[in-house]
């Protein structure tokens, strides 16, 4: 791989609760083989199976190398992909159904937007956009929260919980959308 060619990682989650194929991993082989044929100056990685843990971010994702992160989630009340914008300072555990802080220390309810989308968002129009409150406080918000921390750019897509018969018409439905974002964010990450 030529030192120029940037390394855009894209994960998915393993099995929680009642799930044991999570939909966000079973998606991700199908969407390799769409985004892995694509342009040479880019190389997409694809890690399925994460851990549904707050602290999923911390221990596996931040320490790979990569230029740009696609974390893919899945919300059972989507009826179609959905871009999030904004992730809380919350996290809320299942187990004990508490609200715990994710940065100590700070308020409950501290926002962080993705600036990375912004000029974007006009060119996505086959994705929901997501409001300050649909990333929840469960794993996927606490991994966008603590991912946008990053001084790199991420993403974080929800879907619904699709059947594998859809996961390829999921992929085609997200592959231009997560092109498009990851050519943007690297483009404005380029020193100038």
């Amino acid at each position: 791989m030529p030192s120029s060619t940037k390394k855009i990682l894209v994960s998915g989650f393993g099995a929680f609760a009642d799930v044991v194929t999570n939909p966000s991993s079973a998606l991700l082989p199908e969407l390799e083989r769409l985004l892995a044929a694509g342009e040479p100056e880019y190389r997409w990685e694809f890690l399925s199976e994460l851990p549904v843990r707050p602290d999923v971010f911390a221990t596996t994702v931040s320490v790979r190398n990569w230029d740009v992160y696609f974390a893919l989630g899945v919300d059972r009340k989507a009826t179609g992909p959905r871009l999030e914008l904004y992730a809380r300072n919350r996290y809320c555990s299942s187990d004990a159904g508490i609200q715990d802080l994710l940065e100590k220390g700070s308020a409950p309810d501290r926002l962080r937007k993705n600036t990375w989308l912004e000029e974007s968002l006009r060119d996505l129009t086959d994705l929901e956009i997501g409001d300050e409150k649909s990333c929840g406080v469960y794993v996927c918000n606490a991994t966008y929260y603590l991912a946008l921390a990053q001084e790199r750019p991420v993403f974080f897509i929800h879907i619904p919980p699709v059947p594998p018969e859809k996961n390829s018409t999921m992929a085609q439905q997200l592959a231009f959308p997560m092109r498009l974002l990851a050519s943007r964010a690297l483009e404005r990450a380029r020193p100038r």
